[in-house]
């Protein structure tokens, strides 16, 4: 039985469909609009015949909507081993050393938090070796001919709590290598100490660090090991940097924040907005990691109200104020699909369509783990190992994984209707034993849908309200570890 997927919205009493196999949006009356709603997001012709005007169905065939999809399968981005090992041979765009995985913080949400998930590491004192973090940054930075940008990142844990390894490794570059890759630290901020500050600045260091929103929200969740608050540590030593070099604060450093209780959503809003410390350096949001969580008191469900506030929140800053949608706190949730969307290609599918976002681990990024480990992801495939730092990235594994995901994805992408827009990656549906689970594949499918929509609905009332504003969605700052 032949199939068509598409979706509905209905944004400020105007009703819309948007086409999957065409990548069309059209407008549609209320009766046509709740037909195909009750049908849901994927209907057989003989459905649509039955249930929506003939009258509707003629217009929506002259323009192509609304017909069979010829989409069966997922096509992996590369399919042999001689061209896997010529991608790979490129180099990475990232390198992620994870320097230590021990932490100054005991956050209550934290994926590496004892009991909070299942096969999920926890915090120990396992750390990374001199040799290993040099050895491994020497050999990214040997391969970056290919690339415009080369970025280092540390990461934990706290990495912080390496300083002496962090300075190691910034001195071996600077002195043996010509090359210039543009650093990264993740940090909570505790042991952002003015002793670091002239380091971090001379060698233009991007600094991201986590603040949750004013006081009253950070302190519920983000606590040290002695359960002691640090939203007063965090934000002194943020006010310090700023003081030292302003012109570097609004250049490297932003702030990375969860949304751990959704009820607070206006709240964190007004606080990233109006605080004079750090309205005007970038953010980046995100939500509890639901991923094998054990701890379901840790997270409140997003409900679609909440969401579809904020939305409207941002879309109204665009239209309003004529400011680039960076500006906005909750702008990493949408603008990366509002711009997918906006710059869509208008054409039918192929049978075998590849799937744009799935990348080819160890192409993108690499992690070192302190043992010396490779993976390709940070909290959410590190099961999945791809090499060491002694004899690099193994080709065959990388083509392995490639083909096993395109085979799983070939069992649900054709029937779904976001499937030109889905950010779908490994790290979503993948164990700690590294492998792929449908069951993990279809609950983040869930999640991503939901996010597609609304950002089809904001893309929608941009477009209506003031089409020139849609040019003023730009990513967030695109640091490494997003």
């Amino acid at each position: 039985m032949d199939l068509i997927n598409y979706a509905v919205f209905e944004v400020d009493n105007n009703r819309y469909l948007y086409d999957t196999n065409t990548n069309k949006i059209v407008e549609v009356s209320i009766e046509c609009f709740q037909a195909l709603n009750a049908l849901g997001n994927c209907a057989s012709i003989e459905q649509l015949n039955r249930t929506l005007p003939i009258e509707f169905l003629r217009s929506a065939h002259e323009c192509g909507v609304l017909q069979p999809s010829r989409f069966v399968s997922v096509s992996p981005p590369i399919e042999n081993l001689a061209d896997t090992e010529q991608r790979l041979s490129e180099g990475p765009e990232s390198l992620v050393l994870i320097v230590t995985e021990d932490c100054d913080l005991r956050c209550k949400y934290c994926v590496y938090g004892e009991g909070n998930y299942n096969a999920v590491r926890v915090h120990t004192s396992r750390k990374m070796e001199h040799q290993i973090a040099i050895r491994a940054t020497h050999s990214f930075l040997s391969q970056q001919e290919h690339h415009k940008q080369s970025f280092v990142c540390f990461y934990g844990g706290e990495p912080l709590l390496r300083w002496q390894l962090i300075e190691n490794v910034l001195q071996s570059v600077t002195q043996d290598l010509s090359v210039s890759p543009q650093w990264f630290i993740s940090t909570n901020g505790t042991a952002l100490t003015e002793d670091k500050f002239a380091t971090l600045v001379q060698n233009r260091v991007m600094v991201r660090v986590s603040l949750d929103g004013p006081q009253e929200v950070h302190d519920k969740n983000r606590v040290d090991v002695r359960g002691r608050p640090t939203f007063d540590r965090v934000i002194k030593n943020l006010k310090r940097l700023r003081d030292y070099d302003l012109d570097y604060y609004h250049k490297y450093v932003s702030i990375s924040f969860v949304v751990a209780d959704p009820e607070n959503l206006d709240t964190v809003n007004h606080f990233f907005k109006n605080d004079a410390i750090v309205c005007d350096i970038p953010k980046v949001c995100s939500q509890i990691n639901n991923k094998e969580l054990l701890n379901q008191g840790l997270t409140t469900n997003m409900r679609r109200e909440m969401l579809g506030k904020q939305r409207r929140q941002y879309t109204k800053h665009l239209t309003t104020s004529g400011r680039k949608s960076r500006d906005h706190p909750f702008n990493f949730w949408w603008a990366k699909y509002i711009i997918a969307i906006r710059d869509r290609e208008i054409r039918s599918l192929q049978p075998n369509e590849r799937m744009r976002s799935v990348c080819v681990p160890g192409s993108h990024r690499v992690v070192v783990h302190p043992s010396g480990k490779y993976s390709f992801c940070i909290q959410g495939a590190e099961g999945i190992q791809i090499g060491n730092a002694e004899t690099g990235i193994d080709a065959g594994k990388v083509l392995k994984i490639l083909t096993d995901i395109s085979n799983v994805l070939s069992r649900f992408c054709p029937k779904c209707w976001c499937s030109r827009f889905c950010p779908i990656c490994p790290a979503y549906f993948s164990d700690d034993k590294g492998e792929f689970s449908e069951e993990l594949l279809v609950a983040a499918c869930k999640d991503i849908r939901n996010h597609i929509k609304s950002a089809f609905e904001a893309f929608i009332y941009i477009a209506k309200t003031d089409e020139k504003a849609l040019q003023l969605v730009v990513p967030s700052e695109e640091l490494l570890l997003s």
